[in-house]
């Protein structure tokens, strides 16, 4: 069964696409939204991601004898005190760039966002952050953040 939303049939049995603006919206065939805009191969993920205060107090910003981030982020101005700004900042500095899909597991996809945070002391990193798009809720949610080698650490 096809549908139409604003002008537009639906296509395949499950999703199809919606306009809006330069991209579309993927559909679900029940009129729902998955919340991933694409523009051409470009990837955008929704503005609605949820970001666990524990992944940034207890992973990122909490000193760790392996895989310590909080040093690196710490060069950067980012503080356990002050955790909500690194939130604020991955929402408003990296979550507009790009994201490209890196995985699709039986939970979801799983889609990296590359990009320069710039901190609160004005240094900048170069990151790489992942998400992952929950298969059952369509809830986009970050994993974790790690220096972009390929950008080079700035």
């Amino acid at each position: 069964m096809n549908r139409v939303i604003d002008g537009v049939d639906l296509v395949g049995d499950n999703v199809g696409i919606k306009s809006v603006r330069r991209g579309v919206w993927l559909v679900a065939q029940d009129g729902a939204e998955s919340g991933r805009y694409v523009a051409g191969r470009q990837v955008k993920l929704s503005k609605d991601v949820l970001i666990s205060d524990e992944k940034l107090t207890k992973d990122l910003l909490a000193p760790r004898r392996r895989n310590d981030k909080s040093r690196w982020l710490a060069q950067a101005g980012y503080h356990l005190a002050t955790w909500s700004i690194l939130r604020h900042d991955l929402l408003r500095q990296i979550l507009p760039n790009d994201a490209s899909l890196v995985e699709r597991t039986p939970y979801g996809e799983m889609d990296e966002i590359r990009g320069t945070l710039k901190g609160p002391n004005g240094k900048t990193r170069a990151v790489c952050t992942i998400w992952m798009t929950e298969k059952t809720t369509q809830a986009t949610k970050f994993i974790t953040m790690y220096p972009d080698r390929k950008q080079g650490t700035i």
